[in-house]
C-alpha cells in the first residue's frame, strides 16, 4: 500500500513538474489562460480584414518586451477589424495596449503586426450591427449601448 501511494506521488509530482514547464514557455494562449508571444507565420497588415470573419476567435498579443497574449473575439466595422475588451478596467491587457500601443493580432495561421488605438467616437449601431453580423448567438448579450466599462480598440498599420 505504502509503495502504491509513493507511485502515485512519485507520477503527480511529475505531471505537476511538466505542467509547470508547459506554462512557462507557452506561446499562444489556451482559453481563459493568457500565452505569450504568439506562434506563426508573420504576414503584412492586410488592406482588408473581411477574411477574419471565417474565424470565431482571434489571439491578441500587446506588451513586445514582455509579451502576453489573450482569446478574444475580432470583428470589422467599415473595413476595419476591432478588438472589444468587456470589463476593460479589470483586466491588465486593455491597459498595456494604453502603454504601448505596438500589437500583434493572430487570425487562423498567421500573426499580423499592427497599431492598436482606443477608439471611443463610434457608432454604437454600427459596432452592434458588425457584432451581430459575425456573431449572431450574441443577440441577447449585447445591449444596445455598450456599456464604458468596454473599450473598443480599432487596429491600424504600424
Amino acid at each position: 500500500m505504502m509503495r502504491s501511494l509513493r507511485v502515485v506521488g512519485f507520477v503527480l509530482l511529475g505531471l505537476i513538474v511538466v505542467a509547470g514547464l508547459a506554462f512557462q514557455f507557452r506561446t499562444d494562449p489556451i482559453g481563459p489562460l493568457a500565452g505569450k508571444r504568439l506562434s506563426g507565420e508573420e504576414r503584412p497588415f492586410p488592406g482588408d480584414w473581411e477574411f477574419s470573419n471565417a474565424h470565431p476567435y482571434c489571439f491578441f498579443e500587446t506588451r513586445p518586451a514582455a509579451p502576453h497574449s489573450v482569446t478574444t473575439i475580432c470583428f470589422v466595422v467599415n473595413g476595419r477589424l476591432m478588438i472589444p475588451s468587456l470589463n476593460a478596467p479589470e483586466k491588465d491587457w486593455p491597459h498595456y495596449v494604453l502603454e504601448d500601443p505596438d500589437v500583434r493580432i493572430k487570425i487562423g495561421d498567421f500573426v499580423y503586426p499592427a497599431r492598436a488605438a482606443q477608439i471611443t467616437d463610434y457608432s454604437q449601431e454600427e459596432v452592434r450591427a458588425s457584432i451581430l453580423g459575425k456573431y449572431p448567438d450574441f443577440e441577447e448579450r449585447i445591449p444596445e449601448t455598450l456599456p464604458d466599462t468596454t473599450w473598443l480598440f480599432e487596429l491600424a498599420q504600424r
